[in-house]
């Protein structure tokens, strides 16, 4: 069992449930529990929090039509969404994900799904909602005419509004929108919009995050000033950010493996298990980088940076105490493939598993309820075959299942999953 906490790997463990509670975690041989307990042994395998992904949607992925049209899902019917977003969610828990920060939907489509899985009418990650992402009317996202907001009292009527409808956060699109690769990037709202959705947000205690670009004149500087707390995207790429990160106490969230997919085809990964997805994508990206066939000349720039400049913004970042968790950005059962580029850069692979779990809680404000194998903790376990702490790519051969008590067959959850492609 791995103690996130503490970054250490328990041996001979076993976690005991009541309910949908851990009652107790830690050497089988230490633990008091009574003889009348039913035992599930999963032998050799290990023991983890369920993951925690920061930054999603749930009812797009990146192989719609690609990263650069996937917006346009948003604008089918209703019912599609929901529908795709069904299987995008099991996809999901078949990688061990058992909370979700959701980014963005129309029409209130994740308060529905979301309120549907409190309720037990379907199966899904614990999920944390935005409503509408809010983004101006010449802003990246505004193909998503729902989600277009003007001028300081609009933007006050929009964040109150969500809130009332039981938004968990607020999520922003700072940046404008970019028509070519050589355009000069812009901040799309003013400062004065920027606060007012800020301080109604924190007004009722809730966090507000951003879609934001890495430069600091880009929006970046005046969100952290003004008290955001999650930049989507982005990571610090020179010492001044990260001062203003430490300073702000905002949370980096990098989503560096959907930088890399210009297209995935999804028809291409139909009935396969999530290890042999990661499989597929990892040569993909290698043929992609090797022979530097970029599909979009808006995405050269991206991939670029993650070859060039990434790793050494990262574990800069990670050194100097920014506090970051990985998000997928809708790379639906992917997850693993995210702390497989951390560790790639450098990060230690219990420092991955760490940000995946109790720092993405902490991150989330759900710290108190998931995040760790710890008493009182929701039962939100996964387990996987081979150890992660000395080779992370065995996050894909996710074997066990547990969300908030509910144990779920990986195999099954891929099944249903298929039917919609």
């Amino acid at each position: 069992m791995v103690d996130v906490e503490v970054r250490e790997v328990i041996e001979d463990a076993a976690i005991v449930v009541d309910g949908d509670r851990i009652v107790a975690a830690g050497k089988q041989a230490s633990l008091d529990t009574p003889d009348d307990l039913k035992w599930i042994d999963l032998g050799e395998q290990t023991l983890l929090p369920g993951f925690v992904d920061a930054h999603s949607h749930i009812t797009i992925n990146p192989g719609l039509l690609g990263i650069i049209g996937q917006l346009d899902g948003l604008n089918e019917p209703s019912p599609r969404q929901v529908l795709r977003g069904a299987r995008n969610l099991h996809l999901d828990l078949a990688s061990g994900v058992t909370t979700m920060r959701i980014v963005g939907e129309v029409p209130d489509n994740d308060f529905i799904v979301r309120d549907a899985i409190n309720d037990g009418l379907m199966v899904g990650p614990r999920l944390l909602v935005s409503g509408r992402a809010i983004t101006a009317s010449n802003g990246h996202g505004s193909l998503v005419p729902a989600w277009i907001v003007d001028g300081p009292d609009e933007m006050r009527r929009v964040v109150r509004e969500q809130l009332r409808k039981g938004a968990d956060f607020t999520k922003l699109i700072v940046t404008g929108r970019q028509y070519r690769a050589d355009a000069t990037e812009y901040v799309g709202f003013t400062a004065e919009e920027l606060e007012v959705a800020i301080e109604e947000t924190h007004r009722v205690g809730n966090k507000i995050g951003a879609h934001l670009r890495a430069d600091l004149d880009t929006g970046l500087r005046l969100c952290l000033e003004l008290g955001l707390d999650f930049t989507d995207h982005v990571f610090p790429t020179d010492q001044e950010s990260i001062e203003l990160f430490l300073s702000s106490g905002a949370t980096a969230i990098p989503t560096y493996a959907v930088g890399l997919q210009t297209w995935v085809d999804w028809d291409a990964l139909r009935g396969m298990s999530i290890a042999e997805r990661l499989a597929y994508i990892r040569e993909r990206d290698a043929e992609r980088l090797g022979d530097g066939n970029i599909e979009a000349a808006l995405m050269a720039e991206r991939v670029r940076w993650i070859l060039e400049r990434a790793p050494d913004d990262f574990m800069r970042s990670v050194r100097a105490g920014v506090p970051y968790a990985p998000g997928t950005d809708a790379m639906h059962g992917l997850f693993a493939y995210e702390l497989e580029i951390f560790v790639k850069w450098g990060l230690d692979p219990l420092d991955a598993l760490a940000a995946a779990t109790i720092q993405g809680a902490e991150a989330l404000g759900v710290a108190g309820e998931t995040g760790s194998l710890a008493p009182g903790k929701a039962a939100d376990i996964i387990a996987v075959d081979g150890n992660p702490a000395e080779d992370i790519t065995c996050l894909g051969n996710v074997s066990f299942v547990m969300a908030r008590g509910l144990r779920l067959d990986p195999a099954a959850l891929l099944d249903h999953a298929e039917v919609s492609g």
